[in-house]
């Protein structure tokens, strides 16, 4: 059943097309990846979607009493006290019935009698239908999912970051449990951990969910169909994006094939009615000119237009591109140094490709700073092998130069001939007029494509790259992986795009407890050395909880273990309690019952977060 739909929907920014004529149903369990290239057109339909933005034809019809759920891409500041209060505001009209319950109980301290035992039974009853003796569980459950920490929970919203605004945005979305749950790029800001816990929560999602992202391996996780936005229509097609691959050049090849025959045909026919239009068989000419003439004809398949480079030639390094040994790498604030990081004894060799892997926040970006000398390392060295011309393509693009254009910003990497520049410009998309677009209007996407320009025009032969693939678009980003597996020269890349990962690296640098190791293998080697590694940790872990001659700190552990079951048990003995005394109206018990429920679920929640952080 549609719970959503669009007919004959039209948006144009004045006399620009974005969305013609498209005709679309949301279904209650619908799990829908929105796919398209930048520019298409694809956040526009979600506005329309959520009611943020008008259009001029067509319908939009929703379900009544219909709840979105919408995250988008960018997070906006406002008013509240908070990050945690934020993501609180999902649970508003529990928190509004709780203080109606407290005043109910005073009340009826003051005046015990039918009516106000009544009220506060039928406050009782609806907390506890609407989820009001679980709703710190799942908030907790959530936060922690998302690598919502303690202190970014007690940030002011409005200082966090980009990042952890969307997060928090994420996170109160989720606990809204909407009818449709709308998500534009929700995996920019989420490590390997966070998105695995979203695509599990997706995966479990009892209503229907609309996903835009550039994210291959998330969109085969998550979605059971896909919606191509191109030349301003949507093209459905079954399965996820790999099964959407597929269809897509099942397609094209099926268009070129009736484009060209019907090409062949009508070639074939306009040479019969050239040569007999005036002979003898002049009737059948006309005749077939006329059924010509009525031909719908068909367009031949769309190229996409992607980024391209010849082969790049770069110079030959020596055996070692970079070394390290005995590194510490951190910053140092108020005379007081702070190590992130300690590096094992490295080396990278000529013509590898690293991915550099670990949590969100735990220094990624700092080494790569290091290693290109904008930070010096606290101890230790870290070195660069012989001969080495290395290029960096930072995070925040900072290196662009600003306000200025397109082609200037370029020549100012290298100053090149200018028809050179801008045929090479072009190679990333920057075509006619573009080039001299200023910077400081650039989307990310652009941007990124002009650095990486900036960048590959220099050949160097030591690529580091850090989140390269953010704002691209999967054209782009597919298009970037052949240029880097072509590419001759040695790369260090931090990305959380699992799948370019896996398309580029051969082996991977790895953060695990604060410590940097190489590991030779590809990304999903080392998922599989890791799974096992962690399941004999767990085996062996279980094993010694067994041994009465453990260390102090595991048999505190085991008594954390042992105090959260204890609370659980408590938790599920008065869940019973609650409901006999909901069926025998007994208002004294709901109120006690409901008040220890209260407190235990809230020691619950304390000693889990105690045990996360063990």
């Amino acid at each position: 059943m549609a719970i959503l739909s669009t007919s004959k929907l039209h948006l144009h920014y004045g006399d620009i097309p974005i969305l013609s004529n498209l005709n679309l149903d949301i279904n209650t369990r619908s799990r829908i990846g929105l796919v398209g290239a930048n520019g298409t057109g694809k956040t526009s339909l979600v506005k329309i979607l959520v009611g943020e933005t008008d259009y001029q034809q067509g319908e939009l019809l929703l379900q009544k009493n219909l709840s979105i759920g919408y995250v988008p891409q960018t997070a906006d500041d406002i008013k509240s006290s908070s990050v945690k209060s934020h993501i609180m505001h999902a649970f508003q009209n529990i928190l509004d019935l709780e203080q109606k319950i407290e005043k109910s109980s005073k009340t009826l301290e003051e005046e015990n009698n039918p009516t106000t035992q009544n009220t506060h039974m039928d406050l009782l009853q609806k907390y506890e239908i609407i989820g009001g003796y679980r709703y710190i569980t799942e908030f907790n459950k959530t936060v922690t999912g998302l690598n919502l920490t303690l202190d970014v929970l007690e940030n002011s919203f409005n200082s966090a970051s980009g990042g952890e605004k969307t997060k928090a945005n994420l996170a109160k979305a989720l606990l809204q449990k909407p009818d449709l749950l709308i998500l534009d790029e929700p995996t920019n800001y989420l490590d390997f951990e966070s998105l695995r816990w979203l695509e599990d929560f997706i995966n479990h999602y009892e209503s229907a969910v609309l996903v835009v992202s550039h994210d291959r391996h998330f969109l085969d996780q998550v979605t059971t169909s896909i919606w191509e936005l191109e030349n301003q229509s949507i093209t459905t097609f079954p399965g996820n994006y790999t099964k959407y691959k597929k269809l897509k050049a099942e397609y094209i090849l099926r268009q070129q094939k009736e484009y060209e025959s019907q090409k062949a045909f009508i070639e074939k026919e306009q040479a019969f009615i050239d040569k007999y239009r005036a002979g003898q068989k002049s009737r059948q000419a006309h005749g077939r000119e006329t059924r010509l003439n009525r031909i719908q004809l068909l367009q031949a398949p769309n190229k996409t237009q992607s980024i391209n480079l010849p082969d790049l030639k770069t110079k030959r390094t020596g055996r070692v591109i970079l070394n390290t040994h005995e590194a510490n790498v951190g910053f140092i604030e108020n005379d007081k140094e702070t190590i992130l990081l300690k590096v094992s004894d490295i080396e990278l060799l000529r013509g590898t490709k690293t991915a550099f892997v670990g949590k969100n926040g735990i220094g990624k970006t700092t080494f790569l700073k290091t290693i290109v000398g904008e930070i010096t390392p606290l101890s230790g060295i870290i070195n660069f092998g012989q001969q080495i011309s290395y290029g960096y393509v930072d995070q925040n693009l900072s290196y662009i130069p600003e306000n200025v254009d397109v082609l200037t910003a370029f020549l100012d990497a290298k100053n090149i001939p200018i028809n050179e520049a801008r045929s090479y410009l072009a190679r990333f998309l920057f075509i006619g007029e573009q080039v001299f677009q200023n910077v400081n209007s650039l989307s990310g996407g652009q941007l990124t494509r002009l650095q990486i320009a900036r960048t590959m025009i220099q050949s160097p032969n030591f690529l580091i790259l850090d989140e390269p693939t953010t704002h691209l678009d999967i054209q782009s980003r597919e298009a970037l992986e052949i240029i880097l597996q072509n590419y001759e020269g040695a790369i260090l890349f931090v990305s959380h795009d699992r799948l370019f990962i896996n398309n580029i690296a051969e082996q991977l640098l790895i953060v695990e407890n604060n410590q940097i190791n190489l590991f030779k293998g590809t990304f999903d080697q080392w998922e599989e050395v890791a799974n096992k590694s962690n399941l004999k940790k767990e085996k062996s872990s279980n094993q010694n909880n067994k041994n009465k001659s453990k260390k102090i700190n595991k048999y505190k552990f085991e008594q954390q273990e042992n105090l959260i079951k204890d609370l659980e048990k408590k938790l599920k003995t008065l869940e019973v309690k609650l409901n006999h005394a909901t069926k025998t109206q007994n208002v004294s018990e709901l109120t006690e019952f409901g008040e220890q429920y209260t407190l235990i679920e809230k020691q619950l929640s304390d000693e889990l977060e105690k045990w996360v952080n063990f």
